[in-house]
């Protein structure tokens, strides 16, 4: 088959998003599978102000185009640039992008489009311009939610949705007047097929929409074979936003409320608004040699922290789509805990049920933490539930047997 990949932020063998990672994984296990996979992405949405991007990026892409023969990039470039796609994210059309999404249709005339992430595209490109499978991967809830993440006011979870737009501006996000329009509705019904990475937003995608819906986990991109040492050694780990809704602070009163009872400390990663009152809870509450923050790391160090981890803590309270952290952290051997909004719990439920709390229940958490055996799940256990659920062969496998039957 032929299949039309349409993702704005995007740029070849680069790890700039989880998206990016399931395309360019998709795409070379199709090709490898027989198929001609052709990428259309922007370079304006994928440039500094959005994504940071190599200015080689002709290079980048005819080097990768011939490593893996099969597989085709657009790149579009928009006379208007950066601008082009601040408007197609505003007002959910780009005559740039649609003209040259038309011709692209025109030219490969695929089997299958399948679109990520259209934000920065517009949702105009969701309409169909030929006789093709209209595939959507839902990494969030962004056609029911602009925000994505159906978080109140960016801070808490949203169960009544009203009042949109002034929780866009509330949450310091643009509102997006395109999906106010008759043109989002008819959009969004030109999609055939849904793909969710959890049964917690096919559910919640099902309440608003007609489309039918399919579930397939999103897998772990590979990693190095030969992980480094941490430095690092008797720790629970936290890797995520620095925000409200990643539950952070459930986790640290955990700490702080059983300090003397988890024998383990606790490293936390990542970047986020809530950096300074992180420290400040640390220090008024005397945990400088329990919680130890770290900023952001890299990928390469992310993997490292995962494997020497006693467990991988993920508190959300908000409906956390399927956060990629818990797949990664499986995939290396180390065990989950988590919290039970969203897909967390389908996730971490896949090897052990017990490792779930309650969402907030700082009691919950720290019994969990107290009583914790990290010898009660072997690694190579661990790493078999991963490589069942959340492998790119389980991914393509499930992917390919829905088109199918479409």
């Amino acid at each position: 088959m032929k299949f039309l990949i349409t993702t704005p932020k995007y740029y070849p063998g680069l790890d700039i998003s989880c998206v990016s990672d399931l395309v360019n994984t998709t795409a070379i296990g199709l090709v490898e599978s027989g198929h001609e996979v052709h990428i259309l992405n922007s370079l304006d949405a994928s440039s500094r102000k959005l994504r940071c991007c190599s200015s080689d990026w002709k290079n980048s892409a005819s080097s990768y185009e011939n490593e893996h023969p099969g597989l085709f990039i657009h790149t579009l470039t928009s006379p208007f640039k950066v601008a082009d796609s601040y408007y197609a994210y505003l007002f959910g059309s780009s005559l740039y992008v649609n003209k040259e999404f038309t011709k692209v249709i025109k030219d490969v005339k695929p089997d299958v489009v399948h679109y990520h992430a259209p934000m920065f595209f517009g949702h105009q490109i969701l309409r169909k311009r030929g006789d093709y499978l209209s595939v959507y991967t839902a990494h969030d809830y962004w056609l029911v939610c602009q925000r994505a993440y159906l978080l109140k006011n960016g801070d808490s979870p949203c169960t009544v949705r009203k009042n949109c737009v002034l929780c866009s501006i509330r949450s310091r996000k643009p509102p997006q007047l395109g999906r106010y329009t008759e043109g989002y509705k008819k959009a969004i019904n030109d999609i055939d097929l849904i793909l969710a990475p959890s049964m917690a937003v096919k559910d919640r995608l099902s309440l608003e929409l007609d489309t039918r819906i399919e579930c397939i986990p999103h897998f772990v991109p590979y990693h190095k074979k030969q992980i480094a040492p941490s430095g690092y050694s008797n720790y629970f780990l936290f890797s995520g936003t620095l925000e409200m809704h990643k539950g952070i602070f459930t986790l640290l009163e955990a700490f702080r409320k059983y300090s003397d009872q988890i024998n383990a400390n606790l490293l936390i990663t990542g970047r986020g608004s809530l950096e300074a009152l992180i420290q400040k809870f640390i220090s008024k509450h005397g945990l400088q040699n329990k919680v130890i923050c770290l900023g952001w790391v890299d990928k390469e160090k992310l993997w490292s922290l995962y494997q020497d981890a006693l467990a991988l803590v993920v508190p959300s309270i908000n409906l956390d789509p399927a956060p990629t952290v818990i797949a990664e952290a499986l995939s290396v051997g180390t065990p989950v805990i988590g919290s039970d909004q969203g897909g967390v719990p389908e996730r971490v439920g896949k090897l052990d049920e017990n490792l779930i709390f309650q969402s907030g229940d700082v009691e919950n958490l720290g019994r969990i933490l107290k009583s914790y055996k990290k010898e009660k799940y072997p690694a190579q256990k661990v790493k078999e539930v991963a490589k069942k659920w959340f492998s790119i062969e389980s991914y393509i496998s499930q992917y390919l047997k829905i088109l199918r039957v479409s």
